[in-house]
């Protein structure tokens, strides 16, 4: 028994060590791949939550935090960096994190989850992962979205929306564009 959990304990420990570094090296990418613009693999956005022009609460953008996420899910999967404007300037987390319940960045990662689950699938949670960086001193999030193994469909106002990354934008396509695309991606 002993000897068991002494190589359990023995193959956590290594796998946390990799884990840890994988999240370091990641984390590391983040003002590179914010200096390199947006494209189709990379999307900045402001806030989940924190509307900048009218200073306030403004849950709708949730809904473009979820389309954009489902067009990198429905296409190669990419990066969406969050607490950075469109030009690269970074706005940090604070605004955001200061409507959440409790403010901290494992309660924004949750968030983000929630999202995710709530408009387009619990499923499909396991394929983004957030990373959280600093660039000139404010926090920024990087959600690393890999390409979802089934056509994803945002939920909104009980209707089925489906959205593909074209260029540096998220396009949503009418049903004809959604079966033909579905057809030859998956």
């Amino acid at each position: 028994m002993g000897l068991a959990f002494g190589v359990f304990t023995r193959n956590y420990m290594t796998a946390a060590k990799a884990y840890q570094s994988l999240r370091e090296e990641q984390t590391a990418l983040i003002p590179d791949i914010v200096a390199r613009g947006e494209s189709s693999r990379v999307e900045f956005k402001s806030s989940v939550r924190w509307d900048m022009q009218e200073n306030r609460i403004n849950r709708g953008l949730e809904k473009v935090i979820a389309k954009t996420i489902a067009g990198f899910f429905n296409a190669d999967g990419g990066y969406l960096v969050i607490g950075v404007d469109d030009d690269g300037q970074a706005l940090g987390l604070d605004k955001d994190l200061s409507t959440l319940r409790k403010p901290d960045l494992d309660s924004f990662e949750r968030t983000l989850n929630d999202i995710v689950t709530k408009m387009l699938g619990g499923d499909l949670c396991p394929y983004i992962h957030t990373v959280f960086g600093n660039m000139d001193g404010k926090d920024v999030a990087m959600v690393i979205i890999r390409p979802a193994p089934r056509a994803t469909y945002m939920t909104d106002n009980n209707a089925a929306v489906f959205y593909v990354r074209s260029g540096n934008s998220t396009r949503q396509l009418d049903v004809k564009e959604a079966l033909t695309y579905a057809s030859k991606r998956w």
